[in-house]
């Protein structure tokens, strides 16, 4: 999901991610560069404007989508959506729990330092699960 509430959180980040890596290349000793320039581009992620930022950030997106899962409960197995932020968390939580999933699990991910994570949420009872995996996957 998009990860930032506006185009200026998105910009305000990159240039904290930017200040960081400065500073750890410094602390290793490799403050200089070629030209004594710095030809970085503006941010340090890929993706196109409408990727990266939506209106309440990740929260309200991944928010947004547990209810468009809702109307769909029954054809899908699990739904899933990375979270980036820990803190959006509470607001996802409560609002699966008011969309009715019948199960919910949060799994931590981490490369190096970044820890992320992704939440994934079902809407069918163990047994339905089973069965759903034996009519989707077995054959029916």
């Amino acid at each position: 999901p998009p990860f930032h509430a506006s185009e200026a959180d998105m910009a305000r980040e990159a240039q904290r991610k930017w200040r960081g890596l400065d500073k750890s290349r410094r602390q290793r000793g490799n403050a200089s560069r070629k030209g004594g320039s710095r030809n970085a581009p503006a941010l340090n992620f890929a993706g196109q404007a409408a990727e990266l930022w939506c209106p309440g950030g990740e929260e309200a997106f991944v928010t947004r989508m547990i209810q468009e899962s809702r109307n769909v409960a029954s054809q899908c197995l699990w739904f899933t959506s990375l979270v980036a932020h820990s803190a959006s968390l509470t607001g996802i939580r409560k609002a699966l729990k008011r969309s009715g999933a019948s199960e919910v699990r949060v799994v931590e991910m981490s490369q190096g330092q970044k820890v992320s994570r992704f939440v994934a949420w079902s809407y069918l009872s163990p047994d339905q699960r089973r069965q759903w995996g034996r009519n989707h996957w077995q054959g029916k």
